[in-house]
Parts: structure tokens; sequence; C-alpha cells
């Protein structure tokens, strides 16, 4: 993660030129790889018949940011304006709330289930 300020800020000095962007890309990539590993990590956590997992199920919006920030890596090297376009998309998709995991929260079984995690 410590990576992110720096290639930002190597991004915006250089503009939209080729390498910074797919660079950029490269470290996006990264970022979502370890947000999916934190993700299975914490799933894992909560044991293999928690609420947790069953009401996440198979979350696509990790995958498909992975997947979006993949793509647009080589795109890169073909259309700046595109790839950023790319990365746009992505980051935009993350301010749409998922209410699954809000309403499992609030929910009795939630509620338990954090007080056994958070070790009350």
């Amino acid at each position: 993660m410590s990576l992110i300020p720096f290639v930002t800020s190597w991004r915006s000095e250089r503009g939209h030129v080729v390498d910074p962007v797919a660079v950029y890309g490269a470290e996006c990539v990264m970022s979502a790889v370890a947000y999916t590993v934190l993700q299975k990590v914490i799933d894992a956590a909560h044991g293999p018949t928690s609420g947790l997992r069953t009401t996440l199920g198979n979350d696509p919006k990790p995958k498909l940011s992975a997947s979006g920030y993949v793509v647009a890596v080589p795109i890169a090297f073909v259309s700046r304006g595109l790839t950023v376009v790319i990365f746009v998309a992505v980051a935009l998709s993350w301010f749409i709330p998922d209410r699954r995991l809000q309403d499992y929260i609030e929910s009795p079984e939630g509620q338990e289930d954090l007080a056994r995690n958070s070790g009350e």
C-alpha cells in the first residue's frame, strides 16, 4: 500500500503518458489482489457456517474491479484515455453501497457473530 502515494504522484507529474498510467494500473491490480486476500482471511476467521459467508456469498465487485484493472494495463499502451475511464468506472463502482452487509450487521445473527468474534 505504500506505493499508492508514490505512483499517484509520479502519474500526476508525468501526465497521461503510457508508463505512469500502466504502472498505476499494475499497482491497482496488486491492491485488488490484497483486498481479495484480506476478504478471504476475514471470511475464514468467521468459520464455514458464518452468516457473513452466507450473506456476502460470491461478491462480484472485487473480482470485477481486479478484472477491470487487469484489462486496463495493456490498454494503457493503446489508449491512455480509455484506461483512465476504466479506472474511474472501477472507483465509482465502490461508491454503490452493498446493503447485504449492512443488513447482516444490523440483524440479530450479525450482532451475535460480531460479539463472538470481537472477544466479548
